[in-house]
Order: C-alpha cells, then structure tokens, then sequence
C-alpha cells in the first residue's frame, strides 16, 4: 500500500468519525449504531435521530431533544 492510499484511508476514517459523532449527539449509540447510520443516511437531518428504547437507541426521523 502506497502512502497515498494510506493518507485516503486515514482522511476516509475521520470523515466517517466526524460523522458518525453527529448521530451520537443525537441520542445513538456510537459504536456501531452511529457508523451505520452514516452509511445508510448520512449525516443527521434536523429532525433524525435515535430515541431511548428498552433495547437501546432506536433511530427515528421525529427526533426531538
């Protein structure tokens, strides 16, 4: 692996991080919950989230503080 792929790879990971720390503000587990989501929604609209369940965090898109 060449150190340009390196440096992708490194700068992929924050970016995935930075976004996966924007779901955990908003009620999601970080690990893997707010990973996954970034995959499947990106980052958090206003109104996404993850609500308090019995079983955890759940995502909802009626998120409210």
């Amino acid at each position: 692996m060449n150190a340009k792929t390196k440096y992708t790879l490194a700068a992929a990971a924050v970016g995935w991080t930075f976004l996966a720390s924007q779901w955990s503000g908003r009620g999601c587990d970080f690990v893997p919950q707010a990973y996954a989501l970034v995959l499947s929604h990106g980052m958090p609209a206003s109104s996404e989230g993850c609500k308090a369940e019995q079983d955890g965090p759940q995502y909802t898109d009626k998120y409210q503080r």
